[in-house]
C-alpha cells in the first residue's frame, strides 16, 4: 500500500525500509544498524477531541508496516 502523508510529495511507503536494509545488508556485509528516526508527515487538526486524536490510525499503520518489514529484512539470509 502506498499511502499519501500530509505534504503533497511524500508517500508512506513500509516496504522501502526493507528494501534499503537489504541492499546495506547485502552491499556492506550485514552491518550493524541503528535506526535512530523514523515518522510519517502528517496534518495537524487542532479541531480533533482529543480522544479521537488518539486512535490515529495512519500512524498506527505506518508503524506497524514498517516494523514488520523490518523484521522480514533482518530474517532474511544473505
Amino acid at each position: 500500500m502506498n499511502l499519501q502523508a500530509a505534504s503533497s510529495w511524500l508517500h508512506v511507503y513500509p516496504k522501502g525500509i526493507r528494501e534499503v536494509l537489504l541492499y546495506t545488508k547485502t552491499k556492506y556485509k550485514n552491518p550493524l544498524i541503528y535506526i535512530t528516526e523514523n515518522g510519517v508527515d502528517e496534518a495537524n487538526n487542532s479541531s480533533l477531541p482529543l480522544k479521537e486524536a488518539l486512535k490515529d490510525p495512519m500512524r498506527i499503520y505506518y508503524y506497524h508496516s514498517h516494523l514488520l518489514n523490518v523484521k522480514s529484512a533482518i530474517e532474511i539470509r544473505c
